[in-house]
């Protein structure tokens, strides 16, 4: 069954999708699909993974009368917060 969780990964299908044309049971491939990820090593603590983008370092915040503003990416939350309600 793990070949299947992992066939279904790849397909990019829905769940229901794959078991449909597999002939499979919905709850069977869910519970099997559960065991898989259990079984699968964990890639820190919580359940939160590190994005890394090849986005700007700069946060840029257009108002709508056409001003804009580029922050430095280390901008404290409640300073971006502030100036968006500035508006």
């Amino acid at each position: 069954m793990f070949e299947l969780v992992e066939l279904w990964q790849q397909s990019g299908e829905s769940a229901k999708s794959f078991v449909a044309h597999h002939g499979i049971a919905l709850s069977k491939f869910l519970y099997w699909r559960k065991k898989y990820r259990d079984q699968q090593p964990s890639s820190g603590s919580g359940s939160f993974i590190e994005l890394r983008t090849a986005m700007s370092a700069d946060i840029r915040l257009r108002y709508p009368n056409g001003v804009e503003l580029l922050l430095p990416v280390n901008t404290p939350a409640g300073k971006i917060r502030e100036l968006i309600s500035l508006y």
